[in-house]
């Protein structure tokens, strides 16, 4: 993962499922490099839409990486009717969420290239400033996917982070760097 700001230093994760189902796809996740490398486990299921990963000096926010692994992304409509979007600091409350399946599309990352689909999921809020002066808080985070049936996972995450006035306040770009299936 990167951000865009060069101050922030890239951070490499190591994802290792540990058990699949019909129903579920366990996972743990780890920091490479870390002084505290314990993996975090989960169990991400159909029906799951955001997954929270925090650990001891991080916090990531995925949409459901397996959707496309339990055959979710067969129709728009499997994207839609999103809950609310997880909010990092509890006082960014109120956000909705909507999807958009964008079609199929071939994306390249250290991985490798895959044909992918490729999901939108738009999530927004209504600032708190009620004082009428703008400020940077985020209003709108786009997350763009990209699923590789191939990989049975995203291969791709794009998160952009904008105010109310469109302002870019953050980007990160999360993408796989290597798999290998068992």
């Amino acid at each position: 993962m990167r951000s865009k700001w060069p101050t922030v230093e890239p951070r490499t994760y190591a994802h290792v499922v540990t058990a699949v189902s019909g129903r579920e796809v366990a996972e743990t996740m780890s920091v490479v490099a870390s002084a505290d490398g314990t993996p975090i486990r989960q169990a991400v299921t159909p029906d799951t839409r955001f997954v929270e990963w925090r650990g001891r000096g991080f916090y990531l926010l995925e949409f459901n990486p397996f959707l496309e692994a339990f055959g979710g992304l067969q129709s728009a409509a499997a994207i839609s009717g999103l809950p609310a979007m997880p909010a990092e600091n509890p006082f960014h409350a109120g956000w909705s969420s909507r999807g958009r399946l964008r079609g199929s599309e071939s994306v390249t990352v250290p991985a490798g290239s895959f044909q992918s689909l490729k999901v939108e999921i738009d999530s927004t809020r209504h600032p708190t400033e009620s004082s009428g002066t703008r400020s940077h808080e985020p209003v709108r985070v786009l997350l763009t996917l990209w699923y590789a049936p191939e990989v049975k996972r995203t291969v791709k995450m794009v998160r952009v982070v904008f105010t109310d006035e469109g302002m870019h306040l953050d980007e990160d770009t999360y993408e796989l760097v290597r798999y290998r299936v068992q």
